[in-house]
């Protein structure tokens, strides 16, 4: 066997070991995703919702006048995060 094949040869098998570490983790990964019956259980929708409340919060102390101006922009751009 020439010195390529048995190079090409070794990869093979790195990559085999590879796909079997990659296999692996996605399990992991699956698992901790089990954890999770809805998207509210999510730590990064709770901080996005505490943001979109806290927004509101913020806005409904701004004159009537930028209700739909300003106001409004503000709590979108919040809701589309």
């Amino acid at each position: 066997m020439s010195g390529l094949r048995k190079d090409m040869r070794k990869l093979g098998v790195e990559l085999r070991i590879k796909k079997t570490e990659l296999r692996i983790k996605k399990i992991e990964f699956r698992g901790m995703m089990g954890q999770s019956k809805s998207f509210t259980d999510l730590i990064i929708w709770q901080k996005a919702h505490k943001f979109v409340l806290n927004v509101y919060e913020l806005t409904k102390d701004f004159p009537k006048s930028e209700l739909y101006g300003l106001t409004s922009q503000l709590r979108r751009a919040a809701v589309s995060i």
